[in-house]
């Protein structure tokens, strides 16, 4: 009978290194993703990330060598600064799973790019979108504010980049005064289209609001209305600055 029980220990240990060992070797249980491998500058930021599970995981993370290592954890993201090149180890391990990963670091000494304004390209064109915000009042005539959305047919640096849009107060002119594209501690990489907005407040009685609109040095000009709840334009463009959901009574 002893003999019985011994062996049935062995087999449920052996079990249970079975499944610990499957859960080390799944690759459904977590990946570290990393923003930057290779060719890392000393100071520059990387982000370590163990996929697959909450962000508010309790991961623990580890680098060898440590020299040199400004390490910071929150739940299952790591961000890291080495202050000398050579080659690293980055470990994290969640609950049974140990994960690592291999980055290298040049002598190269990051500069971090600060917020900037960049000019929108020459060969730039813009489409228009419009939002009619209704504020009339029950046996009044219509009132409405029009928000123009012009989005950038060019793609410019960082995910969260965005057009800045001006309207001169005593002229009307819509211009662009450029592409606002954030700090690189704050710029998620990547590239596209640039967004902004301005917001118009017509007359109602009027169907010949005046509309004119600056783009790399050329002003273009036309007039709008809105009628139930629609933006009509006068505009007789059909390249550049396209309006794409406006009603256009006249663009010949």
């Amino acid at each position: 009978m002893k003999h019985y029980k011994f062996l049935l220990f062995l087999l449920s240990a052996g079990l249970l290194l079975t499944g610990c060992s499957q859960i080390e070797d799944d690759p459904s249980i977590g990946v570290i993703d990393v923003s930057k491998a290779s060719n890392i500058k000393r100071g520059e930021p990387v982000v370590f990330k163990f996929k697959n599970v909450p962000d508010s995981s309790n991961v623990a993370w580890n680098i060898t060598p440590a020299d040199g290592v400004d390490l910071r954890a929150v739940g299952s993201s790591a961000s890291v600064l080495f202050s000398f090149s050579g080659n690293y180890t980055i470990n994290a391990t969640y609950q049974n799973t140990v994960l690592k990963s291999n980055v290298t670091v040049s002598d190269s000494v990051y500069a971090p790019v600060t917020s900037s304004l960049v000019p929108l390209m020459q060969n730039e064109t813009m489409s228009v979108t419009a939002i009619i915000n209704d504020s009339s009042a029950v046996g009044k005539p219509e009132i409405a504010l029009v928000t123009l959305v012009f989005r950038t047919s060019n793609k410019y640096d960082c995910l969260n980049n965005f057009l800045l849009v001006n309207k001169d107060p005593v002229s009307g002119l819509i211009s662009f005064e450029g592409v606002y594209t954030p700090d690189s501690r704050f710029c998620s990489a990547g590239q596209q289209e640039a967004e902004g907005a301005i917001t118009l407040n017509p007359d109602p009685e009027l169907k010949n609001n005046k509309l004119e609109i600056s783009l790399v040095g050329t002003v273009y000009k036309g007039y709008y209305y809105v009628s139930d709840k629609k933006l009509y334009v006068d505009w007789p463009y059909t390249e550049k600055i396209v309006f794409t959901d406006a009603i256009v009574v006249n663009n010949q």
